[in-house]
């Protein structure tokens, strides 16, 4: 009732009592899952009735959650680091300093959240004191300090759950949980994921809360292990939930991971419905990491149709590559390439790629390097350099066995089928084990879509076969020339054409098309 008494008082205009009541009421109000709901709510309130530093703390750790960095900044600045009437207070204040800064300076920030740490009392697990914990497992994260990272955020999680903060619990574990995928570490996330639920599960008061964050993290370790069915219904599930409960800084995650596994699974519309719905749930955010999210994918779905993507949407994506070039985003780097291979833009370089898999190799996140072993085959294969791409897909098999990542492998089966005869028969045995769809054309030499190439594809292929000239295969197809142009470039990239006539004979010699 915590949240309609306070409704109540704002409505009724009884603003000072709210701003009492939601000081006295604290840890309710941070760790409930209406935060949304409690921050336009409690944005009713004048300003000048946050008058003491604890109520314009709650004001600005709301409106961090809800993405209110100006709101955020303009309320921090009021606080009196002079009249601090407990050490909760001060703890709380540095660790919003630390994580709500806009610098770029993990070194200074990490310092702030230090000493917030530095001033908790000894033996209080207050739930400000686990929120200065969970900032510094952020900003550790942030640092590529991993080890430190989980303990801080084990900690965390602990220190939530005894103050009864079970939606902020959730919430770190959740953290937590991403950190070990991106690790690689998927079959451990479904493991101690399904243990939290079974060790947490009778406290929760509203249990779907909790278990949708949960499914969150469950749907993308699903995906990484190439159980896409289990995987995209868990996914569905947790971000209907999600939506339904305006859990509005979790939005982007759940949706990303459904994409990729909607990507791999060919199901278009699918991909352009939950788009729709994305966009749709996320129009109230003014976060731009959300419309650099869209447009990505705009341009992705684009790709995987009939249609080349506007100019509009490639120089935004340039734009967006260009901050987010350190930022660890593979997802770029990989559009960045598919766009380059067309000659749709330049951004992409294979030194930033070699960059950012050194980075991936040094910080051991196995994930994100077992992708650029990806995306170094895909370069180098449509260049032309075979060492090179044997030697990346020898490096991708050898990642994909070590975490037993079978989405990558599902992902460029393809191009890895081309490589594959090429590879050490004891790597080519336990990649079939892993996933026994690469087999491809070696066992058996009669499949007709041996290099995976995709219905429109080959229906490009099968009319250039006939004689067809690239102006009447668009005819024929209902689709532009240079869409045509852009379905052959693929085709030459996945079979190692270099030439019409090439492609043709490749395609007749591998059962795709029929010897005249």
């Amino acid at each position: 009732m915590t949240i309609k008494t306070l409704d109540d008082m704002i409505t009724n205009k009884k603003y000072d009592r709210a701003v009492v009541y939601l000081q006295e009421h604290m840890v309710e109000v941070l760790s409930s899952h209406e935060l949304f709901r409690t921050f336009k709510m409690i944005s009713k309130i004048p300003d000048d009735c946050f008058n003491s530093n604890m109520s314009l703390l709650i004001y600005t750790a709301l409106s961090f959650a809800c993405g209110n960095n100006r709101g955020m900044k303009q309320m921090i600045e009021k606080v009196d680091t002079d009249q601090f009437q407990s050490s909760d207070e001060e703890v709380f204040y540095y660790s919003i300093q630390a994580i709500g800064t806009t610098s770029k300076d993990l070194v200074s920030r990490i310092d702030l959240v230090k000493r917030a740490i530095s001033k908790i009392e000894a033996n209080t697990e207050t739930m400000i004191s686990a929120y200065a914990h969970l900032v510094y497992a952020q900003l550790l994260t942030a640092a590529c300090d991993y080890i430190k990272a989980e303990t801080e955020y084990k900690q965390a999680t602990g220190m939530f759950g005894q103050s009864k903060a079970y939606f902020l619990a959730t919430m770190t574990f959740t953290n937590y949980c991403i950190l070990n995928n991106l690790k690689g570490k998927h079959k451990k996330v479904i493991k101690e994921s399904r243990a939290f639920l079974n060790d947490q599960g009778t406290v929760f008061e509203n249990f779907n809360v909790y278990n949708c964050m949960i499914e969150m993290v469950l749907g993308s370790a699903y995906k990484n292990i190439g159980k896409l069915a289990i995987a995209k219904k868990t996914l569905m599930t947790a971000m209907e939930e999600i939506y339904k409960l305006q859990l509005v800084h979790m939005y982007a995650y759940p949706f990303y991971e459904l994409f990729e596994c909607l990507y791999v699974m060919h199901t278009r519309d699918e991909l352009i419905k939950h788009k729709d719905i994305f966009i749709e749930a996320s129009s109230q955010l003014n976060d731009e990491n959300i419309g650099m999210l869209i447009n990505y994918m705009n341009i992705a779905l684009s790709l995987k149709g009939d249609n080349l993507p506007d100019q509009s949407e490639i120089e935004a994506f340039e734009v967006a590559y260009s901050l987010a070039d350190d930022s660890g985003m593979t997802n770029y780097l990989e559009l960045a390439l598919e766009l380059k291979l067309l000659e749709l833009s330049d951004m992409f370089t294979i030194d930033a790629l070699r960059k950012q898999y050194e980075r991936f190799n040094y910080m051991e996140l196995r994930l994100e390097s077992v992708k650029c072993c990806a995306l170094f085959l895909k370069w180098y294969d449509a260049k032309g350099f075979l060492d090179e791409a044997k030697a990346y897909c020898l490096d991708l098999l050898d990642k994909c066995l070590e975490i037993e990542n079978v989405f990558i492998l599902m992902k460029y089966k393809g191009l890895i089928r081309k490589y594959l005869k090429h590879m050490p028969d004891w790597v080519v045995t336990d990649a079939l084990k892993l996933h026994p769809e690469l087999s491809g054309d070696l066992t058996s030499g009669t499949m007709s879509n041996p290099y995976d190439l995709t219905e429109r594809e080959l229906d490009v292929l099968s009319l250039i076969g006939e004689g067809l000239s690239n102006k009447e295969v668009a005819k024929k197809l209902y689709i532009s020339v240079g869409t045509v142009k852009w379905h052959l470039n693929n085709v030459y990239g996945k079979i190692g054409a270099k030439s019409r006539y090439e492609a043709i004979v490749i395609a007749q010699e591998s059962g795709m098309l029929k010897s005249k």
